[in-house]
């Protein structure tokens, strides 16, 4: 184990975006109470930001798909070596693939193991999922379970489930609100006016021009094909869309949005640094996805005061169903149309949403939620080693 003078942690994803995303005021503020964090995740030098944080960051080969086969040979190996090189006293795993591949490693280490806290961004089985790949990877989370500490979940229907299941029979299940958010980045008082504008004439909007923005991915299951059809549905050329992000389906979308004619009215922007600014210069934010965690998209428009359209999903409900904006089935373009035009033909009502969000939002600081970690990872040290 690390020495008493400096506890050791390794924070493991599988992609850097997580890290980026989510994990980098972890590492500063635990860095900052002594400890040594290191990170390993695949393909961290597309994200080269990220190295500052860390005292080491690992490369590790991990894939999207649980069942690649390296999971199960070369990386086991190689994250035994480096567990047993660097004598870690805690591993906090967080996405479902390398949560699932490092607990698996982990469990032939039988003397000086650290400790594993496992943050479930979502479990990958959800309330109308398909029963088989519920079935399926219900099964590998109690499989894993049995490897692991403590379990962290970030929203009630999780926590229902994580009991429900006996996900984790030897371990503790804590509920934490999220990985937090910096509520002082994600404030109007840090934008300007020109910045909006700035925002508005790259989008080339005329003066009664106005956008939703949508902050998420290009994957199937974000489902950004509805919103497109709920565009053409809206008919109203003075509202506009706008989609923030990158991924597989993004061609696939383009070409459904010259379909239909939309090219003026919606737009892709990329990968953006921008949020903020965006997110202070849209009506609202609309995330229809089949599955969440604990959307960071919301949170950030509840931070700057912006009504939300979300699915009636885990996460999103958690955040939105207190009154921050609207919930819809996820698989009717008709009620998201109505859903845009109240947003856009009340603007009092939208701001009254917005102002309740805003309020929610103080309980996701992300000091309060680093703070409950602390206790978490001291809790951990201090317990009993699972089997």
């Amino acid at each position: 184990m690390g020495s008493s003078q400096q506890k050791r942690m390794l924070i493991v994803t599988t992609v850097p975006q997580t890290i980026r995303a989510f994990l980098l005021p972890f590492a500063t503020y635990f860095r900052q109470q002594g400890w040594r964090i290191d990170a390993m995740t695949g393909n961290p030098t597309s994200y080269d930001d990220i190295y500052s944080h860390f005292t080491n960051v690992w490369e590790v080969n991990f894939s999207r798909n649980p069942f690649a086969l390296n999971h199960f040979t070369t990386i086991p190996k190689m994250i035994r070596r480096l567990i047993s090189q660097e004598k870690y006293d805690l591993i906090h795993v967080h996405s479902p693939v390398a949560a699932f591949v490092t607990r698996f490693a982990l469990r032939k280490i039988k003397s000086n193991k650290p400790k594993i806290v496992y943050t479930a961004h979502g479990f990958h089985f959800h309330s109308g999922g398909n029963l088989i790949s519920n079935f399926l990877y219900i099964l590998l989370e109690k499989i894993a379970g049995v490897w692991t500490d403590i379990l962290v979940v970030i929203n009630k229907e999780d926590e229902i489930a994580a009991h429900k299941y006996n996900l984790i029979p030897y371990g503790k299940v804590h509920y934490i609100p999220g990985i937090g958010i910096d509520t002082k980045k994600y404030s109007n008082h840090a934008i300007s006016n020109d910045q909006v504008n700035e925002l508005r004439q790259e989008l080339t909007l005329q003066k009664n021009d106005r956008f939703f923005l949508m902050i998420a991915e290009f994957t199937p299951q974000k489902n950004h094909a509805l919103i497109i059809e709920a565009f053409y549905k809206l008919a109203n050329p003075t509202l506009h869309l706008v989609f923030a992000g990158t991924g597989k389906t993004q061609p696939k979308m383009k070409k459904l949005v010259a379909h239909y004619g939309l090219e003026k009215q919606i737009h892709f922007l990329g990968f953006r640094k921008d949020i903020p600014e965006l997110i202070s210069a849209s009506i609202g934010v609309i995330l229809i996805s089949q599955r969440e965690g604990l959307p960071r998209s919301i949170m950030e428009a509840m931070c700057l005061g912006k009504p939300v359209i979300g699915t009636n999903i885990r996460g999103i409900k958690d955040l939105v169903q207190a009154g921050a904006g609207i919930i819809i089935p996820h698989k009717t373009s008709e009620e998201l149309v109505k859903a845009l035009t109240f947003l856009a033909d009340n603007p009092e009502q939208a701001t009254l949403m917005g102002q309740q969000g805003s309020e929610q939002i103080s309980h996701y600081h992300y000091e309060k939620i680093l703070q409950l970690y602390n206790a978490i990872y001291e809790e951990s040290l201090m317990a009993i080693p699972t089997l």
